[in-house]
């Protein structure tokens, strides 16, 4: 094999390592969600959550690389003369792998804040016993 077809290969590779990564997250998503928008289905999801959102470690972070490798996808699909090698690296490759594990181990923002939602049930907060005591006293 000739050095340039290998050189064609690598660079070519990463790229399609990382739409391979994307396809396997977004048809991960497609099927928790039962919605044909994967990655986009799990980010509207994020972006409905409350409060308690700002409560779970590297939400945001998770939330801006969804947004940024939809959006890296996207121009390598739709656009012309896009120069792939230049968007995508083996750290995002790795990312979106991560992410994909990251959900089927339940480690990911949305299965943590529904964690965090079950415990907030479970344990209500100090003013929100005493808003039922308050609300309790009322009816006495």
């Amino acid at each position: 094999m000739s050095v340039r077809v290998i050189q064609w290969l690598e660079t070519e590779g990463g790229i399609f390592m990382f739409l391979q990564n994307y396809k396997r997250l977004d048809n991960l998503c497609k099927d928790i969600f039962q919605k044909e928008r994967g990655i986009s289905s799990y980010i509207e999801e994020m972006e409905r959550c409350g409060y308690l959102s700002k409560e779970i470690a590297g939400w945001e972070n998770d939330y801006k690389n969804l947004k940024k490798y939809r959006f890296m996808r996207n121009r390598i699909v739709h656009e012309n003369n896009v120069d792939e090698t230049t968007l995508c690296t083996d750290a995002d490759e790795m990312w979106l792998e991560r992410f994909y594990e990251r959900i089927i181990q339940r480690n990911d923002p949305l299965a943590l804040y529904r964690q965090k939602r079950e415990e907030e049930k479970v344990t209500p907060s100090m003013s929100t016993l005493e808003r039922s005591k308050m609300a309790s006293s009322v009816f006495e």
